[in-house]
């Protein structure tokens, strides 16, 4: 088991300075991280397409991964792209609410994952989030309460995914559909 970070990807650009992206998915079956702000300056078609997803602030530092809570202090960040991945269930069962046999997982709040104390701090999101299923890789329980304080949650859809030339790049998309043929049949 291992994890894909994506860091230094305020601006997406090619190393040199000739070539000129037009868009950029990242795809893995892993978990996938970003640190920092991702695709905030000159915004690009992007996707980041994995088993779970993780913001990480620009203040994150690896050391600090298993210390506590009140040393993972996140600053703001800023995320532009089309997001599938999937979600987990929070917690054990135990006080948390129930629908059918499964223990809540938060919803939608928290498909993307976090793991710093966002007090008094704000994920800025623009996108379209997707999830297919349960995560094949990272598909421990999830909780919440010594793992991350919330972020103040700026979430919104991107609407420049309304323009087709917009959308990120091999995004299944339905032209028009026209019909050739019309037949009736007639019972005997």
């Amino acid at each position: 088991p291992y994890g894909v970070r994506i860091r230094n990807a305020e601006e997406l650009k090619a190393n040199s300075g000739t070539q000129v992206i037009k868009g950029i998915n990242f795809i893995t079956d892993q978990a996938l991280y970003t640190h920092g702000n991702y695709n905030s300056i000159n915004k690009k078609p992007s996707s980041l397409i994995s088993d779970t997803i993780t913001f990480l602030s620009g203040s994150w530092v690896d050391t600090n991964g298993s210390a506590a809570l009140t040393s993972r202090t996140a600053s703001n960040i800023i995320v532009n792209s089309g997001i599938i991945s999937g979600t987990t269930s929070t917690g054990n069962g135990e006080g948390d609410a129930f629908i059918g046999a499964s223990p809540y997982n938060g919803g939608l709040e928290n498909m993307p994952r976090f793991l710093e104390s966002w007090t008094s701090r704000t994920v800025t999101y623009r996108g379209s989030l997707v999830s297919f299923s349960s995560p094949r890789r990272t598909n421990s329980i999830w909780g919440a309460s010594n793992v991350y304080k919330a972020p103040t949650r700026d979430w919104n859809y991107d609407v420049s995914f309304n323009n087709p030339a917009n959308l990120p790049p091999l995004t299944t998309r339905l032209v028009y559909i026209k019909q050739e043929l019309f037949v009736r049949k007639f019972e005997d």
